[in-house]
């Protein structure tokens, strides 16, 4: 072999281990990198939510659900009830009641089958409750147990929204003048009699008339 051989031999050979090496380090960068874009991917989108608030979440939509199950029912019951109230039947029974009574039978086809805290009734059939509740508290409890009538508490805010202030009452005046123009005139002459009654000694304290 000739002499000037020799080095072109051994620098080829540097050369081959040179690129084995290079192709070792890149396909060991390129494994590392597949890695870490494989961990990387596994990782859960979006921000960490403990498993307490999924839970509580999840039970907050099975209320809602719920929730708007129910007023789905309710609703559907209303307007059936809506429904009995405009038949013919019910007009030709009602035509024979009074208004009072009218407005009861009304307020038991409508508010029944609602919930205690779901039932909304209407200024006429409140003040129809207050007649009621006035005269005999106790026979109204009783019989709250067996009709839908409005609660003591409804009753007594709507006490809440009439001004009553010491003195003479006019509105009084006013409804009794109304009424007896209504009436024939044997029925308007009327005798005048006073009467005492004890009254307590009290402080009343209404926060709306600061």
């Amino acid at each position: 072999m000739p002499a000037h051989a020799v080095p072109s031999t051994c620098c080829a050979q540097e050369t081959l281990l040179d690129i084995e090496m290079r192709g070792r380090e890149e396909h060991g960068k390129q494994k590392e990198h597949n890695k870490q874009h494989k961990r990387k991917s596994t990782k859960p989108k979006g921000p960490y939510v403990p498993l307490t608030k999924l839970k509580q979440f999840n039970s907050i939509l099975k209320q809602l659900k719920k929730c708007e199950d129910n007023k789905m029912v309710l609703k559907r019951k209303y307007i059936l009830a809506k429904k009995m109230t405009r038949t013919t039947a019910f007009r030709i029974v009602s035509s024979k009641m009074s208004a009072t009574a009218k407005i009861f039978c009304q307020m038991q086809a409508s508010q029944s089958g609602k919930k205690k805290h779901g039932r909304r009734f209407t200024l006429d059939e409140k003040i129809s409750a207050l007649s009621l509740y006035k005269p005999a508290p106790k026979a109204y409890r009783l019989l709250s147990n067996l009709c839908v009538l409005p609660s003591k508490r409804t009753l007594q805010n709507l006490l809440h929204n009439f001004d009553l202030n010491p003195g003479v009452n006019e509105l009084i005046f006013d409804n009794l003048k109304n009424r007896v123009s209504k009436l024939p005139d044997n029925y308007k002459y009327c005798s005048l009699l006073f009467d005492e009654m004890a009254i307590g000694t009290g402080l009343t304290y209404d926060k709306k008339k600061r």
